[in-house]
């Protein structure tokens, strides 16, 4: 009987908290009401007809986009005067300019957490998530914003090795840049601040050094970088599968990355012996003390600066499919990511047509994770 009671409680307390949130996310609510009683007439246009996809989006989407439909003429526009076949709803973007016809939509997004439920549109759920979160599932692919941040990164890097090879002593130690000022971050600068003094040198408004600033924007900090031995490249957030473009830009200025963030996706790329990984030592005071000891030995900096920057001296395919040339590798992956959008789209469609709802996408499992922090999702993940 205590059993069935305190099952009873938490079937109650869970309907209230649902209750609760509906009414905090009104979007969610309409979505999930017409994702459960609303079916559509929406038709897929014949072959050969222009397949119309309502925003913008980075170029590697793009080419998964025109590979998902190759029987159609695919056309981005913002305002389309016609309605659309797809929607893109990128993260950031106000759900309301996207207000209209019941159309599928996907959700794109470099970082960790993708669209959400506050986010969602009126007509429904996103049939289909691109994300910077490694979630298993067939409505998810796993695109990080360092795929796509960049163009060209194969001819940005025969540079920076070319760089790291010629480089000699640097006249700084540390070199930190952000706007966006994260607790981690200045919290590791100080640190190291205490152990180069005025070797290190904040341009940006986190920590800022008077008298140095950066000019131009996040991606053109490479004359700024090799002035240095080491780059303070650490990430917003320490979540699985999100890297940014903010390793690459202190390789390409020949310094050594000094990296926090997915610690175990950037070693299973880059090469463990060409940057500093602050998660393999027990706390940023550590990492601080071993990085000033490095500092202090010519000899081993070099060893850093002309060890191969990837792990298999090979450029992972994944990373390069934002590029002008495609090889053979990046065609197959994207290739893969366009098979698995178009079954998702036409299930989507299919399912909606029935009236039934689809909650493939929904994710609610990660949806939850994501609010919670980091310490205690790791456990709920382990």
């Amino acid at each position: 009987m205590k059993f069935l009671s305190a099952l009873r409680f938490i079937f109650i307390a869970a309907f209230f908290w649902l209750g609760f949130y509906l009414c905090l996310t009104p979007n969610f609510a309409k979505a999930t009401f017409n994702e459960f009683f609303v079916s559509w007439d929406f038709i897929i246009p014949k072959p050969g007809s222009i397949f119309i996809v309502k925003g913008s989006c980075p170029r590697a989407l793009k080419r998964v986009i025109e590979r998902a439909f190759p029987e159609y003429i695919v056309m981005f526009k913002e305002n389309p005067q016609r309605v659309p076949h797809l929607i893109l709803h990128e993260y950031y973007k106000d759900p309301k300019t996207l207000e209209g016809p019941e159309v599928p939509y996907l959700a794109y997004s470099g970082e960790y957490a993708s669209l959400r439920w506050k986010r969602f549109l009126k007509t429904g759920y996103p049939f289909l998530e691109v994300t910077a979160n490694q979630t298993d599932g067939e409505n998810f692919i796993f695109m990080p914003y360092i795929s796509y941040g960049k163009n060209n990164l194969r001819e940005s890097i025969t540079k920076a090795l070319k760089n790291r090879k010629q480089a000699t002593k640097r006249p700084y130690g540390v070199a930190y840049i952000s706007s966006h000022c994260v607790k981690e971050r200045d919290d590791m600068f100080k640190l190291l601040k205490e152990r180069f003094g005025q070797g290190a040198i904040s341009y940006g408004k986190c920590q800022h050094t008077p008298g140095f600033e950066a000019p131009g924007t996040y991606h053109d900090l490479t004359p700024i970088y090799e002035q240095f031995d080491f780059g303070l490249t650490m990430e917003n957030h320490d979540r699985p599968g999100y890297v940014t473009e903010k390793i690459m830009n202190a390789f390409e200025g020949g310094a050594i990355p000094i990296y926090w963030g997915d610690g175990a996706l950037a070693k299973k790329w880059f090469n463990p012996k060409a940057f500093i990984n602050i998660s393999d030592y027990p706390n940023f005071k550590a990492a601080a003390d071993a990085i000033y000891a490095i500092s202090q030995h010519p000899e081993k900096l070099k060893e850093m600066r002309d060890a191969p920057i990837f792990k298999t001296n090979e450029i992972p395919p994944l990373l390069l499919i934002n590029d002008d040339v495609l090889t053979d590798k990046e065609e197959k992956l994207l290739n893969e990511m366009a098979l698995k959008l178009r079954k998702s789209y036409e299930k989507y469609v299919s399912m909606r047509g029935k009236a039934l709802p689809y909650l493939e996408a929904l994710d609610i499992k990660q949806n939850l994770l994501s609010k919670l922090p980091l310490w205690l999702t790791k456990r709920f993940m382990d």
